[in-house]
C-alpha cells in the first residue's frame, strides 16, 4: 500500500502529455495516470476501429486528435500544455502494415518520436522527463530530458512496472 500512495503522491497534480492516448496501451495507460490524480492531455490520431478501448475509458479526458507527424502541430500542442511528463506511446505499431506502408510506419515512429522531442527540448527547464515505447527507447535529448523504454513496462501496467516508470522518471527529475 505504501508504494502505491507515493505512486499516486507523485503523479498527483502533475502536467502529463500522453501521445498515442486514443490506441489501446494509450487507453489503459490514460486511465491509470488520471487515477493516481495526473492531469493528462492526450494526443493521438482518432481510433481505427469500432468499437474501442478509448470510447469506453476516454470520457471526460483532455484530448486532442492529431498527427505526430505533423511538426508544427506538436510544436504547438507543446508549448500550449507544456507538461513535465511526456509519455509516447504512439506508433505505428503492427508488423503487416508495416509492410505495406513502410514510409508511413517510418514517418510516425521515427520521424513522429524526432518531432516530439525537438518540441519537448524547447520546455522550460523544469520540464524535464520524456518516455517513449519500443524502437523509440534511448533518445536522450539533452542533460534536462530522459527517454526511456516504456513499452515492455506498458505490458498490463502491474504495479511492479507502474512503480518502474514512476522510480525512473522520478530519478531523471532529480539529476539535472
Amino acid at each position: 500500500m505504501r508504494r502505491q500512495q507515493k505512486e499516486a503522491d507523485f503523479w498527483r497534480g502533475r502536467k502529463v502529455l500522453l501521445t498515442g492516448h486514443t490506441g489501446f496501451k494509450g487507453a489503459w495507460m490514460l486511465l491509470w495516470l488520471r487515477n493516481m490524480g495526473a492531469e493528462v492531455t492526450g494526443y493521438a490520431l482518432q481510433p481505427s476501429t469500432e468499437p474501442n478501448l478509448w470510447a469506453i475509458v476516454g470520457s471526460g479526458a483532455r484530448s486532442i486528435i492529431g498527427d505526430i507527424r505533423d511538426a508544427a502541430g506538436v510544436h504547438d500542442l507543446m508549448t500550449e500544455t507544456k507538461p513535465s511528463i511526456v509519455i509516447h506511446m504512439a506508433a505505428q505499431a503492427l508488423v503487416r502494415p508495416s509492410y505495406v506502408e513502410p514510409v508511413e510506419t517510418f514517418a510516425t515512429n521515427v520521424m513522429g518520436t524526432v518531432h516530439l522531442l525537438e518540441a519537448a527540448r524547447h520546455l522550460p527547464s523544469g520540464n524535464r522527463a520524456a518516455a517513449t515505447h519500443g524502437t523509440q527507447a534511448g533518445i536522450q535529448i539533452n542533460e534536462s530530458f530522459l527517454a526511456m523504454k516504456v513499452f515492455e513496462l506498458s505490458k498490463a501496467f502491474p504495479a511492479d512496472e507502474r512503480f518502474a516508470l514512476t522510480s525512473q522518471i522520478r530519478r531523471s527529475s532529480r539529476s539535472t
